[in-house]
This record gives structure tokens, C-alpha cells and sequence, in this order.
């Protein structure tokens, strides 16, 4: 008898808790990396050092999130200024992944470049890509 009862109590529990809907990628905020060639190559690139006198250079970044695309905001900081640089909110027809080429023009020095990604669901990604001079 007490062996039928574990039984019932396991079944019980299974049933109770099983209903519950546990969305694989509700567990993933998007993700932003950046890259210096074609493709990203290392996960942890976030900074370049230029050569004095450099006025420009093009952030690139590979922004994804799986459950898809909603906003990709990117700004400039330089000093205590912040600047909205661009916004992005069309991604064609791949929705979860998406390739950013950014021009950074009047570098004068260290310069960040913070994206900010939102996903359809909410979440926000914020990475931040430090431009340096030696």
C-alpha cells in the first residue's frame, strides 16, 4: 500500500509541474561582440589602441539575441559627453542576428562606444568598445 502511494504522490508531483511552460530561450538576453576582421575571432575583443592622430574608425559588432531583434542603440562618449550616435530598429529578414558597422569619426582620444541591444522580449545587453591612443 505504501508503495502504491509514493507512486500516486510522484505522478502527482509530476503532473503539478510539468504544465509549466519553461521557454529554452527565455534564458538568453541578446548578445553583442565585437570584431576587428570579418568574423568574430575572440570573444573578449572590447578595445583597440590607434596611432595618435587617427580621427576615425568603424566598430563592428555582431549583435544577436534568440528570441529575436528589437532595438540596437549605439552612443558615443568621450570626456563626460554622451552622444546618441544611431539607432536600429529594422533587421531584415534574420531578425536574431545582426551585423553593425559603425563609423567613429572625430576621435581626438580614448573614446567609448557603447551598443545597447533589446531583444522582443525586453531584456537589454549593454557592452561598451573602448577606442584608445598610444
Amino acid at each position: 500500500m505504501r508503495k502504491i502511494l509514493s507512486i500516486w504522490v510522484v505522478l502527482f508531483l509530476l503532473a503539478t509541474t510539468g504544465c509549466q511552460k519553461d521557454d529554452f530561450f527565455d534564458k538568453f538576453p541578446p548578445e553583442i561582440m565585437f570584431f576587428q576582421n570579418t568574423k568574430v575571432e575572440n570573444a573578449d575583443f572590447n578595445q583597440i589602441t590607434l596611432t595618435q592622430g587617427t580621427t576615425q574608425y568603424q566598430v563592428k559588432a555582431r549583435v544577436s539575441a534568440p528570441f529575436k531583434l528589437k532595438e540596437i542603440k549605439i552612443y558615443v562618449k568621450s570626456g563626460s559627453n554622451e552622444t546618441l550616435l544611431n539607432t536600429i530598429t529594422t533587421f531584415g529578414s534574420t531578425p536574431t542576428e545582426y551585423f553593425v558597422y559603425q563609423d567613429i569619426t572625430g576621435l581626438a582620444g580614448t573614446t567609448d562606444v557603447k551598443f545597447m541591444a533589446w531583444d522582443m522580449d525586453g531584456r537589454l545587453t549593454e557592452k561598451t568598445f573602448k577606442i584608445l591612443f598610444n
